[in-house]
C-alpha cells in the first residue's frame, strides 16, 4: 500500500478483521490521522481487536449485516474467508453469480466500498483467479484496474495456521476518470507441468515471476489438485512487491463522513470503567458479547 502512494489520513476497511493483525502491522508512518474500520464474526476475536486498537471501530456482525455506504473508504486490506459456500445478502439478488463462493462475495463488496481510486489489497483463495467460470473477474475488471496479483506457495500459511492452500494477494483499484488502463485477468490459459496441463489464470502465465514456487497437483482432502508447489523464501516477497506500480493512489479531496455508531459496534477499550463489565446487545442475538475494560 505504501508503495501505491497510500497516505497518512486515509479510511481503511479490514472486512474479517479477527484479532486485528493487519492493523498491528501497518506502518508507523501512515498512522497520523489514519481512521480504520474492522468487521469480525465472533465476538471474541471483535472484542480483542476492539481492545489492542481502542483508537479503530470494530464492528462485531457478518459483513453482509454490516450496512457500510457505497465509495466510501479509500482502502481494504486483509485475509478474507474463503470456501465454496454462499453468502445471503438481498443487496446482490441481481448478481446472483457474485454470492456463490464467499471470497467472491467479499471481493465483490469490498470494491462497492470503495471510492473511485481507491486500493484493495487482499489475501484470497486461488479460486479468484484460476476457475473456470470468469464471471466474477468479468465483473472485478468492469469495476476495477488489476495492478498486480502474487501466488504464495501452499505451505505459506502451514506453520501458524496448519493448512496447506495456495493464495493469492490481489491488488486492485477502483476505476476512477484518472485510473490508468489495466493488464488483462479474465481468462485463464493452460500451462504445461511436471504433472500434466493445468489452468492458470493469464496474468500468470504472462508473469511467471509473480509465482513465487511451481505450480503442479498435489494431493489432498479431495484427491489431487493444482498448487504451488515450494516454500516461501527471505526476499522472495519483496521482491515480487517491488514489480508492482508505483505511486498510483491518488487521495480524496476531503474528508469522508463519519458513520454513525451502531448495535453491533464493539465498545473500545476504555469506554467501560476499569473492573467493570458492559454486555453489549446485537440485533442478532440478546447478548452478543461480553466486554472486560484491560
Amino acid at each position: 500500500m505504501e508503495r501505491f502512494g497510500l497516505e497518512p489520513g486515509a479510511h481503511i476497511l479490514e472486512p474479517s478483521v479477527g484479532v486485528g493483525h493487519f492493523f498491528g502491522l501497518m506502518p508507523e508512518r501512515l498512522y497520523p490521522g489514519t481512521r480504520r474500520t474492522g468487521v469480525e464474526l465472533d465476538s471474541v476475536s471483535a472484542s480483542i481487536a476492539a481492545s489492542l486498537y481502542p483508537e479503530s471501530t470494530i464492528h462485531r456482525s457478518a459483513f453482509e449485516d454490516t450496512p457500510f455506504p457505497k465509495d466510501y473508504f479509500d482502502a481494504a486490506v486483509g485475509n478474507i474467508p474463503f470456501g465454496n459456500y454462499p453468502i445471503y445478502d438481498p443487496a446482490y439478488g441481481e448478481s446472483p453469480h457474485l454470492t456463490h463462493a464467499i471470497h467472491d462475495y467479499f471481493l465483490a463488496k469490498c470494491l462497492d466500498v470503495i471510492r473511485p481510486g481507491g486500493v484493495i489489497a487482499v489475501i484470497t483463495s486461488r479460486y479468484s483467479m484460476d476457475k473456470l467460470d470468469s464471471s466474477v473477474r468479468r465483473h472485478l475488471a468492469e469495476g476495477s484496474t488489476l495492478l498486480g496479483a502474487i501466488r504464495l506457495p501452499n505451505t505459506t500459511f502451514k506453520s501458524n495456521a496448519g493448512t496447506e492452500v495456495t493464495t493469492d494477494i490481489l491488488f486492485l483499484q477502483k476505476r476512477s476518470p484518472d485510473t490508468l488502463p489495466g493488464e488483462p485477468w479474465i481468462d485463464v490459459q493452460s500451462i504445461e507441468t511436471a504433472d500434466g496441463p493445468i489452468a492458470v489464470n493469464e496474468y500468470l502465465v504472462r508473469h511467471p515471476e509473480m509465482m513465487l514456487g511451481r505450480m503442479g497437483l498435489e494431493s489432498g482432502q479431495y484427491g489431487r489438485a493444482p498448487a504451488l508447489i515450494g516454500t516461501l523464501q527471505p526476499g522472495d516477497l519483496k521482491m515480487a512487491v517491488s514489480l508492482l506500480p508505483t505511486s498510483i493512489y491518488k487521495g480524496r479531496n476531503g474528508r469522508a463522513p463519519l458513520l454513525p455508531s451502531g448495535p453491533e459496534q464493539v465498545p473500545a477499550a476504555g469506554a467501560v470503567k476499569e473492573a467493570h463489565l458492559q454486555i453489549v446487545m446485537a440485533r442478532s442475538s440478546c447478548a452478543a458479547a461480553v466486554f472486560s475494560s484491560l
